[in-house]
This record gives structure tokens, C-alpha cells and sequence, in this order.
């Protein structure tokens, strides 16, 4: 979770940890297996026992609307665990449903159909 009074800071909720790093370890020592941090227009950060990577946002030109952004993050990573993909590869599609959601207004209205969605990942690995 992110709180912040300053845009491009992270602070821990129930902790007094600041940065994504520090953040991640204190869930990870409290027996969190995986910790994904969001950190806005520079992507989300993620660290396991085994890794730890920010993996970058995708640029938007105009943010018209940031409602339903966290969902569609959450909606993004959870479905791409789901079907096996890398945390890596989960984060990267949170963060482009993410980008797609705070483009228009309301809270579903930029998600993806699974057509878009499964062209956008062919184009990623071509």
C-alpha cells in the first residue's frame, strides 16, 4: 500500500519504514512471501526472498482520471500470477492496465478486453 503526503514517496503503513526496499523487507521479515509497491509514474517495485526489481511505468500522456488505477494494477498482477507468469511479467501488466484505466473516466472504462490485451503482450514478446 502507498501513502504519501509528497508525490514519488513511500511510507509504510503500520511501520516506520520509508522507501520501497526498506518497505518490502519489513513485510517480508513479518512473513510476506511476495510485496509489490506502487510508486506511480515510476512503476512498482517488487521484492521476494529471491528477487527485487522496480519494473518501469508505461508513459501516459494525459492522466485524465486516477480512479480504478489501483484496480486495474491489482486486476493486472493477479491475473498474470494466475496464469503463471513471472512476478516480473505480472507487475509489468499491472502497470499497463494501470496506464490504461487513468486515461479515461470511471473506474472500468480503460480495462482492456482480453483481445487487447493478449495483443499487447504479443507485440511485447515479438
Amino acid at each position: 500500500m502507498q501513502t504519501s503526503s509528497c508525490p514519488g514517496s513511500v511510507k509504510a503503513p503500520f511501520s516506520r519504514e520509508e522507501g520501497p526496499e526498506d518497505i518490502a523487507s519489513f513485510y517480508l521479515n513479518r512473513g510476506a512471501k511476495l510485496v509489490i509497491i506502487k510508486l506511480g509514474e515510476r512503476g512498482a517495485y517488487f521484492q521476494s526472498s529471491d528477487e527485487a526489481k522496480i519494473v518501469p511505468a508505461y508513459p501516459v500522456a494525459k492522466v485524465v482520471d486516477t480512479v480504478g488505477a489501483g484496480d486495474g494494477f491489482a486486476v493486472g498482477v493477479m491475473s498474470a500470477l494466475l496464469e503463471g507468469h513471472s512476478v516480473t511479467e505480472a507487475v509489468a501488466r499491472g502497470n499497463w492496465i494501470g496506464s490504461l484505466a487513468i486515461q479515461v473516466i470511471g473506474d472500468s472504462e480503460g480495462l482492456p478486453t482480453r483481445a487487447t490485451l493478449e495483443q499487447h503482450e504479443a507485440a511485447i514478446r515479438a
